[in-house]
């Protein structure tokens, strides 16, 4: 049977992950939590999908310039015209893939030993976690360059994985 819900849950849905996905909170811990309060079954995955990739959007428009520049970049270095001061791009592009990687991972590991699975329960634990996770930051240094040390890119790569757990936000 596939999962249904109506215009009213899409567009709640909707403004919950709008409003939460900017925020250091968990945007898929609390669809959850919206739809239990809802008593809403699972939400088709089209929606879901759609959901995420207008997150992605947002981000891309508001990161263009960046990401076009990175691309331009790697166009040179891949035609062998790499210039001098493309060197911190080449290490930001280094860090994303090496992070991503480890992403991937991570992420792969938490589905294969079931740790992926979101109820409730497991969302509300984890949102707690965020809750502790963001106050700890109040000691964090800020970084000055979007370039990271190679340890700090695996600790981002690996945070990035355990960030996918529904309420733990990345």
């Amino acid at each position: 049977m596939q999962p249904t819900m109506s215009i009213f849950e899409g567009i709640l849905l909707g403004a919950v992950q709008g409003i939460t996905e900017f925020l250091p909170v968990s945007s898929s811990g609390h669809l959850i939590l919206a739809r239990e309060f809802l008593k809403m079954g699972a939400v088709p995955l089209l929606f879901d999908v759609l959901l995420h990739v207008a997150t992605l959007l947002v981000i891309v428009f508001y990161y263009r310039k960046l990401i076009l520049r990175l691309v331009v970049v790697t166009m040179r270095f891949l035609g062998g015209n790499k210039r001098p001061e493309d060197g911190r791009d080449h290490r930001l592009i280094v860090s994303l893939l090496v992070a991503t990687g480890l992403t991937v991972l991570v992420v792969l590991v938490l589905r294969l030993i079931g740790a992926d699975v979101a109820s409730v329960r497991s969302v509300s634990v984890c949102l707690i976690i965020t809750a502790v996770l963001l106050a700890s930051t109040k000691w964090a240094v800020k970084p000055h360059d979007l370039a990271y040390p190679w340890w700090q890119t695996v600790i981002i790569g690996v945070a990035q994985g355990f960030g996918t757990i529904a309420g733990i936000s990345r």
